[in-house]
């Protein structure tokens, strides 16, 4: 009969593997995940943050260890993350919602920042919160890139920024029939969809009827976390495959073709894990 190991060395053990995880994410992608209560460097709309004990420290990063193996270096160039916090919880001021809100994660586009709580769950779980914020920021990236590009045409940068994003947003909006008034707003958030409209027609998750931005995170997050059903619902769905068709095509656009038709069938097949880019390069 084996004895259960003392407390303390299983805690040892978390550590070294909490060490071990957090030089190999700086050492392979050059971020450092922070884990720290709130401070005066966090963003000024969060008014809470719930620190990680040490085991949820540890069993984050290493989520976040196996999420990011499934990207390429292009890709995450593209993205330009610079800042990763990890937290339990998040809590920040809305002023379209008159009040505070919890969210699982944000991106902050202008200091290339992500904050990913492990609160939440299933598709909004730490695991897909990643994708779909990382999805953000490419986005953004996108959007920045055409706006220098082309601000000679503009006196006013924001205004030459605010332009280039309509356009990108209006040219999704058409792939749903009802084209720009398939989104609520912040209506999502004060009228909540029942149980039996929660598969809507062209969306991944609920929440993707927000806005274009949030329609195509949330069909990124599940695209990453569950492909096998991501592509089951595209088989039933027209919509929605289009979309798909369309997050995967920006995929292999921002990986300078990387994450092409191959890589989401490794994906689905589960073989994209720590050291697939490697052994593809062979």
């Amino acid at each position: 009969m084996s004895r259960q190991r003392p407390e303390s060395e299983k805690m040892l053990e978390v550590r070294k593997q909490l060490r071990e995880d957090l030089q190999y994410l700086k050492s392979s992608y050059g971020i450092r995940p922070e884990m720290r209560r709130r401070t005066k460097t966090d963003e000024a709309d969060i008014t809470h943050i719930e620190k990680l004990n040490l085991l949820q420290a540890a069993e984050a990063l290493r989520t976040v260890r196996r999420e990011l193996a499934k990207y390429p270096q292009e890709y995450l160039q593209f993205c330009a993350l610079e800042r990763l916090r990890l937290v339990k919880t998040l809590q920040t001021q809305e002023k379209d919602l008159q009040g505070e809100a919890l969210y699982t994660g944000r991106a902050y586009h202008e200091d290339r920042i992500l904050y990913l709580a492990t609160s939440g769950e299933g598709l909004y779980s730490l695991q897909g919160t990643l994708h779909h914020e990382l999805f953000h920021l490419s986005d953004s990236a996108q959007i920045q890139r055409n706006t220098q590009m082309n601000t000679y045409h503009f006196s006013n940068r924001r205004l030459a920024h605010l332009i280039y994003q309509r356009m990108y947003d209006h040219e999704w909006e058409k792939l749903n029939p009802q084209e720009e008034k398939a989104y609520v707003g912040q209506a999502y958030f004060t009228h909540p969809l029942r149980e039996n409209e929660k598969d809507l027609e062209g969306f991944a998750l609920p929440s993707g009827t927000i806005d274009p931005w949030e329609d195509r995170a949330t069909i990124a997050g599940v695209l990453l976390t569950d492909p096998k059903t991501t592509f089951e619902k595209a088989q039933r769905d027209m919509v929605f495959r289009a979309k798909l068709e369309r997050i995967m095509a920006l995929y292999k656009e921002r990986s300078r073709g990387k994450m092409d038709e191959s890589y989401f069938t490794d994906l689905a097949a589960g073989k994209v894990i720590e050291g697939y880019w490697k052994k593809i390069s062979l």
